[in-house]
């Protein structure tokens, strides 16, 4: 199960990648204010993609935290993601039909999304622990399911770019 969680950690980090080179292709056609603004979202994807990094060199360890660590950092990949899916989703079909106003509304949710989800982790880092003591099996179970939503998620944001083209 590591080396098929490892390489869905990696599929995933190509297509976060996919996606910010899309976005990046078009910030020519930004507002200096939506500039700013994928800034600060492009950091916050990345973060994803360093979490899922970590991850990936955590699961080479032996040791019982380590492999927690690993799958506790790819859960928290996901809850980043569905934190902020909807707004994303939205800013990435905005940047596709350059609709500033829209993208502005985009911009505001995304900002409110993220700012709800700051906390998650702290609040749902016990249980998770507390899951993996009963049920390590479980725990590798979710996590995998947590890196295939981030994948799936953003496979979804580029076929967003590849309709209508």
């Amino acid at each position: 199960m590591k080396k098929e969680l490892k390489d869905l950690i990696e599929k995933s980090r190509k297509k976060i990648k996919e996606v910010e080179e899309k976005i990046e292709d078009k910030t020519e056609e930004f507002s200096e204010e939506i500039k700013e603004f994928w800034g600060d979202a492009k950091k916050y994807i990345e973060k994803v993609g360093d979490k899922l990094k970590i991850s990936s060199s955590k699961l080479e360890e032996e040791s019982d935290e380590a492999k927690l660590q690993a799958h506790l950092g790819m859960m928290e990949a996901q809850d980043k993601i569905e934190d902020v899916k909807e707004n994303l989703e939205k800013f990435v079909w905005e940047v596709k039909n350059k609709s500033k106003m829209q993208l502005d509304i985009a911009k505001l949710r995304a900002h409110l999304a993220k700012k709800e989800a700051e906390d998650f982790m702290e609040k749902k880092g016990k249980e998770i622990s507390y899951k993996f003591q009963e049920s390590e099996y479980e725990v590798e179970k979710a996590a995998k399911e947590a890196v295939e939503d981030v994948k799936n998620y953003f496979d979804k944001l580029l076929n967003i770019f590849s309709k209508h083209s």
